[in-house]
């Protein structure tokens, strides 16, 4: 089953969207695409580009929804180091049990669950999705290294950092009181 196009009160499209009132009981499945119009919902600044395909292969049973998540592909970050863009691949299955219950939990808890009222029809999975690729991603993202272990950062841009970081070094040597190098010779 594809996922189909749902507006939100604010009047905007939302894709990630899973309506599962009138299905059977059993297993069923829904693909989804991710671009950027995910992440400019979030005001996301660190994903560029996104192409991303999520399979959900979704459990339904009388007391529970079980959410199975396959998400593959690739999204655009920009390197911590060079500042170029690079592409970054993302393969991850997170699990998401819905029980049923007299309130509505936004988030999920610890044990990957939330809670729905017994007259909700879908779920809506955008925060959900965001989450999970966002926890995909590096706290340190600099380009991959090639075969061979070296860096594929953008040559010119290292060039220029390697310069200036040593002509402040430089400076910074300069700089040092005299005394202080007085001090050092008495260790040696």
């Amino acid at each position: 089953m594809h996922a189909q196009y749902f507006t939100t009160k604010m009047g905007e499209k939302n894709l990630y969207i899973l309506k599962f009132n009138g299905l059977t009981d059993g297993l069923h499945e829904f693909n989804y695409h991710v671009s950027q119009d995910l992440f400019h919902k979030f005001d996301d600044n660190f994903v560029q580009k996104a192409d991303l395909d999520i399979k959900i292969q979704f459990v339904k049973r009388k007391d529970m929804l079980v959410l199975n998540f396959d998400i593959n592909g690739n999204i655009e970050l920009v390197c911590d180091i060079c500042l170029d863009n690079f592409r970054y691949k993302i393969e991850y299955k997170p699990e998401l049990f819905v029980e049923f219950g007299d309130f509505n939990s936004d988030l999920s808890n610890a044990d990957k669950s939330i809670t729905i009222t017994q007259n909700e029809i879908e779920l809506v999975l955008d925060q959900h999705i965001y989450d999970y690729i966002m926890i995909c991603i590096p706290n340190k993202k600099v380009h991959p290294k090639d075969e061979k272990g070296n860096s594929t950062c953008n040559t010119e841009m290292l060039k220029k950092i390697e310069e200036y970081t040593t002509v402040e070094e430089e400076e910074e040597e300069k700089e040092v009181d005299e005394r202080w190098n007085k001090l050092k010779n008495l260790y040696n």
